[in-house]
């Protein structure tokens, strides 16, 4: 391995990702830096995406809100080092945020062929939208344990059959598999998402009040990434996240009642 190849230079912060990779990979990475790198506004948005762990550390300025257009997401797309990043990292648990965040500002049906493939999402044709960021509040780590607590006490409602949302603590939701809305917005099997929309966020409750455990949403809501799963007590995060896709096949047909004997 070339290591190192990218420590002291302007793209340290993909340092740990190229010392992971194939030597054939190394030299691709390496190839597509120097060819592709000359842009600094793409540049400057990356190395702020790779150098943070979850959304609330994230530059404001980088991402768009709904009032917003932004030019540099937009080019986040065209830009081949940014896709070629995607692919080598669509298969690694480790940059699920980064992942995470790209999927939110890049439409899907811009991705090449091959890398549409490699992320195995589901094609749904729900009104969901999805921001980069919640810049209202941020997830602590307390909501792993709550999210275990939550699937075992019947706490737990699961929106649209892939995001499991626990109402144990702050409002939010583990992504089970991912998925593709209707506008092109990505969510990212294996992270977090909260709704940020009073509307979606008052449906949800009363929904969740009523005794259902299952519900499609069938309205325009808005979603924010918060971040990827953490590991707790040894665990992997894909144990947790296996575990509420389990949890969430016995939720069809149920009233919450029911699943809470049951899980008890």
């Amino acid at each position: 391995m070339l290591t190192g190849k990218m420590d002291g230079s302007s793209f340290e912060y993909l340092s740990q990702l190229y010392d992971g990779l194939s030597t054939i990979d190394q030299l691709r990475l390496s190839r597509l830096v120097e060819s592709e790198g000359a842009d600094s506004e793409v540049s400057t948005v990356l190395s702020d995406m790779f150098s943070s762990s979850e959304s609330k550390w994230l530059n404001n300025d980088f991402y768009p809100t709904k009032e917003e257009a932004s030019q540099i997401t937009l080019c986040l797309s065209k830009n081949r080092l940014v896709l070629e990043l995607m692919s080598l990292m669509a298969d690694s648990p480790e940059y699920r945020f980064q992942m995470g965040v790209l999927l939110s500002v890049v439409d899907f049906s811009d991705l090449p062929v091959r890398l549409k493939r490699q992320l195995h999402v589901d094609e749904k044709g729900s009104n969901q939208k999805l921001w980069p960021k919640n810049k209202s509040w941020y997830l602590c780590d307390a909501a792993e344990p709550r999210l275990v607590d939550a699937m075992f006490d019947g706490g737990v409602l699961l929106v649209n059959e892939n995001l499991l949302v626990k109402f144990n603590g702050k409002l939010s939701a583990v992504c089970i598999r991912s998925f593709t809305t209707k506008d092109g917005f990505t969510f990212l099997r294996g992270n977090w998402y909260s709704p940020t929309d009073q509307v979606t966020i008052d449906f949800l409750e009363e929904v969740y009040k009523s005794g259902k455990v299952e519900i499609n949403l069938e309205f325009d809501s808005e979603w924010a990434l918060m971040r990827p799963v953490f590991r707790i007590a040894g665990n992997t995060q894909d144990d947790l996240v296996n575990e509420a896709a389990k949890i969430s096949k016995k939720l069809a047909g149920k009233r919450r009642r029911e699943f809470s004997l049951e899980a008890n």
